[in-house]
């Protein structure tokens, strides 16, 4: 066998390396994706993962978008619309799917908002080392904090609907039940902060 025949078989032997390389990246990613009811609490742990220097990415920005687009006004009836149109038209997955091309290349990521079996499948599939944190809160503490929040205040009727839409129309409890890691969240921010950090390997 020749030189060149030999430089060729190295440069063969070299590509399986590399690709194993390239496998060994992908699975240092740190994956976390969110779920709970209205008021429990993910947005709050969101920005407690943003500020350990995760890239979040919010999967209702896909309502608001929509919404944006079709020039409606955002409150629950025009939201609830929305929610159910794209999931129709789509699948259940869609909120996932509109929200993953925003991720780009981060090694740390966290999804603000797994709302049902479908798109938890779509996230475990694209990261298979995601995590799924479930956000628990007593229904009085998240119903109050729904009414009294800056952005987008509920009232108490409305936040009743929105727990209906999510158990029973999206089978959100499926997911919490799948969770890797449950998070109580019945105090205050420190409180969670130091339960987050605590619980979770960021």
């Amino acid at each position: 066998m020749g030189c060149l025949e030999i430089f060729i078989g190295m440069l063969g032997l070299f590509s399986k390396p590399i690709s194993i390389f390239e496998d060994y990246l992908e699975s240092m990613k740190k994956v976390f994706c969110l779920v709970g009811m209205p008021g429990s609490g993910k947005s709050a742990v969101a920005r407690i993962l943003s500020a350990e220097g995760y890239r979040v990415v919010r999967t209702g920005d896909v309502t608001d978008d929509e919404a944006k687009k079709q020039g409606l006004e955002l409150n629950e009836v025009n939201e609830r619309k929305i929610r159910e149109g794209l999931r129709k038209l789509h699948g259940d997955d869609v909120y996932a799917k509109l929200s993953h091309p925003k991720f780009g290349e981060e090694d740390k990521i966290a999804v603000d908002g797994v709302y049902n079996e479908a798109e938890w499948e779509y996230w475990a599939e694209k990261y298979p080392e995601a995590r799924l944190v479930a956000l628990i809160s007593d229904t009085g503490e998240r119903h109050n904090r729904l009414v009294s929040r800056n952005v987008r205040p509920m009232d108490f009727e409305d936040a009743k609907a929105r727990d209906e839409a999510q158990l029973v129309h999206l089978g959100m409890g499926k997911v919490l039940d799948r969770a890797h890691v449950v998070v109580e969240n019945n105090g205050s921010y420190d409180e969670l902060k130091d339960r987050v950090l605590g619980l979770l390997d960021v």
